[in-house]
């Protein structure tokens, strides 16, 4: 996926939308796939680009606060385990599945 962009919405009580805002842009790069959230509302973004494979780790912000590689293996999706697992992130790679355990709890 190229050039995408990522939007967050605010969510009025009768589930419509609105205030649209730019969160994240990769229009220049290489985007984003899967994502996940964790309790504090980072979003976990598999991302594929030339020279960083892996997953980002965004605040609610958009400010970029962590990275992990996966190496070679360009990164299609990711989740959160479930229940105790909670703190672990799963990361499908390519041919691999990585399972890394992370401070954070997914949401």
């Amino acid at each position: 996926m190229f050039g995408s962009r990522l939007f967050v919405y605010d969510l009025m009580i009768d589930g419509s939308i609105t205030h649209e805002r730019l969160l994240i842009d990769w229009s220049s790069q290489s985007a984003g796939d899967g994502m996940c959230v964790d309790v504090e509302g980072n979003l976990y973004i598999a991302v594929h680009e030339a020279g960083r494979q892996g997953v980002r780790i965004y605040s609610p912000a958009g400010m970029e606060i962590g990275y992990i590689s996966t190496g070679e293996s360009p990164a299609q999706n990711v989740a959160f385990g479930r229940g105790r697992d909670s703190h672990l992130l799963y990361i499908a790679a390519g041919r691999n599945v990585f399972r890394i355990e992370v401070n954070s709890v997914g949401y």
